[in-house]
């Protein structure tokens, strides 16, 4: 069956890599369908108090200058007599893209990742971040200078589902003749004593013997990578990019944790943090899911509860989770994925309308006192996600540069 992908571009140098990486990959891939989605985030269109609109004229030329810029990056790369489908869609652009590959049925969803600076961050890794947190389908984030397939991919392995599905797709961005690295990270163990070191050696000849079960499941395709096997110990995030560098890798490989949209909100710290570091490109791939799963991030995009029942739903909301342990992440454009607290109680959420925000309290566990209140200024989207059991898990706050995430953890 063909593959299909979609590739998110904004215009940006930053986004060729991910062009040059579809080409490649339909070069390769016999009947590979091609959709490049560019988001763009409406501005605001107000009435001047003379009769006339002010902003539309402004929107309208913004969209044909991204098309343009767009349509000449998939011109010089994909050749004059392409047959990529260009489009230019209007939303916040991770929610935008993950909506229109669900809606497409892609296979793929390739971007570009830009440098790590704190504004190319913006369009780089943040964005991917945002991407991978709502995809359904494998993200495949490419550096800006990557011109061919990888011809060298480490793939982080936990043993847990996650990881073996990573394992199983990177072979399919590889060149021919490339090599697969299978890495496992063995962290947590103080080597302090003989008891420990004999611990170590367990853990290490296990880990070994599991990697080269998964070391037989690859070779066994056909046009199979070559495959090599390392142990080590450390933290993993660390180690990991440092093996990166080590073998010259131009491709880290790992699975996202969660099974649903709400796990998906936390991406699993290790993936962030090579998402934010690497300097190779990073393919992350979510497990299987279904489209009904996907349901809560159709909802974000269209805002969630409607505004005038945030005070009403917020109250419930407060009254059902009282002195529960929360954890509070903020996702700034500017400054990345925040942790701001962990354990402190929910004392309450309200909507203010006279100033258009929403406060969330929250107190020290042993007292009633409000020892943090996160502000979320002129919010446009909130939602209340409920885990299977419907208890509440997730209270999430969008605005214009973001989201706020309350999530309820076992104190």
């Amino acid at each position: 069956m063909a593959a299909r992908i979609l590739v998110a571009s904004d215009g940006s140098p930053a986004s060729l890599g991910a062009l040059r990486m579809a080409r490649a990959f339909s070069d390769r891939k016999a009947g590979t369908r091609v959709l490049v989605v560019s988001a763009l985030e409406p501005l605001a269109v107000y009435d001047a108090g003379l009769g006339t609109t002010v902003g539309i004229d402004v929107e309208v030329a913004s969209r044909d200058s991204r098309m343009e810029h767009v349509e000449k990056q998939v011109r010089d790369i994909a050749g004059p007599n392409h047959d990529w489908k260009v489009e230019v869609v209007y939303g916040v652009p991770p929610r935008a893209i993950a909506r229109h590959a669900l809606e497409w049925k892609a296979d793929w969803i390739f971007l570009g990742l830009g440098k790590h600076g704190p504004v190319e961050r913006i369009f780089g890794s943040e964005t991917a971040l945002h991407v991978i947190r709502a995809s359904h389908v494998p993200v495949f984030a490419a550096a800006p200078e990557l011109k061919e397939l990888p011809r060298r991919a480490l793939v982080a392995v936990d043993f847990s589902p996650f990881s073996e599905a990573a394992m199983k797709l990177a072979p399919e961005l590889l060149a021919p003749g490339g090599e697969l690295h299978l890495v496992h990270v063995i962290t947590g163990i103080e080597r302090d004593t003989p008891i420990a070191e004999r611990w170590l050696l367990e853990c290490r000849t296990k880990a070994l013997e599991g990697l080269e079960r998964l070391a037989d499941e690859v070779t066994a395709r056909a046009g199979a990578p070559a495959v090599k096997l390392q142990v080590r110990t450390g933290e993993p995030g660390d180690e990991i990019m440092a093996l990166g560098g080590e073998i010259g890798a131009d491709l880290v490989t790992a699975g996202s944790h969660g099974r649903s949209f709400i796990g998906r909100l936390f991406l699993g710290s290790v993936s962030t943090r090579l998402l934010r570091k690497t300097q190779a490109s990073m393919l992350v791939v979510p497990p299987a899911t279904v489209a009904a799963e996907l349901v809560p991030m159709a909802e974000a995009a269209a805002g969630g509860i409607p505004r005038e029942e945030w005070s009403g739903w917020l109250t419930e909301f407060t009254n059902r989770n009282f002195a529960r342990a929360t954890a509070l992440e903020v996702d700034d454009a500017d400054i990345g994925v925040q942790e701001i607290e962990r354990d402190y109680l929910l004392l309450g959420a309200a909507y203010d309308h006279r100033d258009d925000r929403i406060n969330i309290m929250l107190g020290e566990p042993g007292s009633s006192d409000v020892h943090l209140t996160q502000t979320v200024e002129h919010p446009e989207a909130v939602e209340i996600l409920a885990e299977e059991s419907g208890k509440d898990a997730v209270l999430r706050v969008g605005n214009r540069r973001g989201q706020t995430l309350l999530k309820f953890v076992t104190a």
